[in-house]
């Protein structure tokens, strides 16, 4: 026998919190991860300084980068 389903999905907004982190070098992905974590937190009553600890580092880590290429 298999446990019964869960009514909710899971929270997965560390998961994409610590993504969006490790990806913070490119701008998308780890873009689009640091905002899914944000917006699960806040659905699911958590911090959601993951997520913005990684949209925070994705733009300094662009404008860095747009600084070193261009300049």
């Amino acid at each position: 026998m298999s446990a019964p389903a869960s009514p909710t999905a899971p929270d997965r907004s560390v998961l994409w919190g610590v993504l969006g982190i490790l990806l913070c070098w490119f701008f998308l992905p780890g873009f689009i991860l640091s905002i899914f974590s944000i917006r699960q937190a806040r659905e699911n009553g958590r911090s959601p300084v993951l997520g913005i600890v990684g949209v925070t580092l994705t733009v300094i880590f662009q404008i860095f980068l747009l600084i070193k290429y261009v300049g």
